[in-house]
């Protein structure tokens, strides 16, 4: 039997702090732990619909700085099914590893940039508010984003899409193809890392397999800078 959590939260009338008690089997959801590096967002509703979890909205790889976490989230529909998709994911199996599985509460960022419609998005976009944390990484170019990492320190955008020419971009307009992430605050490094929105998760994929694992320039570089490419799910 789960126990119930009681918190306290300030209130707004005089009476100071008031005890607000939440049932954390009525949270629409439901992170997983033990996931493998390389899980996707399908083996998360493979997991679901195996183990007959209802009322599935969403499911998603959790990143930090669009590195895999080994943790996922599934979003339910319905907070009312979460007590039997709970008993329902106990032993549940991803990849072959046991994986476990709890509710909590609503993420900061538990919807991606999609959440906040085509204006929204654009403007994130124009902006450059990318961290790369949370479910999906925290953008809405599930599956057509390619994060390159290896870089030289000093790599433009401009310069990485004159590299990628042979390669489709997003084209929709305001939408920066190749973004430029910023290292954490008091971090110095010769590297850099971009991310790359393609045209489809097609061409996605073919960018992967291009250049993942490859040197950067090397007739003029050698093997200083070697290339790492991943697809964002």
């Amino acid at each position: 039997m789960m126990k119930r959590l009681a918190s306290r939260e300030t209130g707004k009338n005089r009476g100071g702090f008031v005890p607000v008690f939440r049932d954390p089997l009525f949270s629409r959801y439901v992170k997983v732990s033990g996931l493998s590096q390389t899980a996707l967002p399908s083996d998360l509703r493979r997991l679901c619909v195996k183990n007959n979890v209802e009322s599935i909205a969403s499911t998603a790889i959790i990143y930090k700085r669009f590195s895999t976490t080994g943790e996922g989230l599934i979003t339910l529909s319905d907070p009312n099914t979460a007590e039997r998709s709970l008993k329902a994911l106990e032993r549940g199996m991803v990849g072959g590893l046991v994986v476990s599985s709890r509710c909590i509460p609503a993420p900061a960022d538990a919807t991606p940039a999609r959440s906040r419609g085509q204006k929204g998005k654009l403007e994130a976009a124009k902006r450059g508010l990318i961290q790369g944390d949370g479910p999906n990484g925290g953008i809405a170019d599930r599956g057509n984003a390619v994060l390159i990492s290896g870089l030289p320190g000093k790599m433009t955008g401009d310069a990485l899409r004159t590299y990628f020419k042979t390669f489709r971009f997003e084209s929709q307009e305001g939408v920066k193809a190749i973004t430029k992430l910023e290292l954490p605050e008091g971090i110095v490094s010769l590297y850099s890392r971009h991310l790359v929105r393609m045209a489809s998760q097609a061409e996605a994929h073919r960018l992967v397999r291009r250049f993942h694992m490859t040197f950067y320039q090397s007739e003029v570089w050698g093997t200083r800078y070697l290339m790492k490419a991943h697809v964002v799910y």
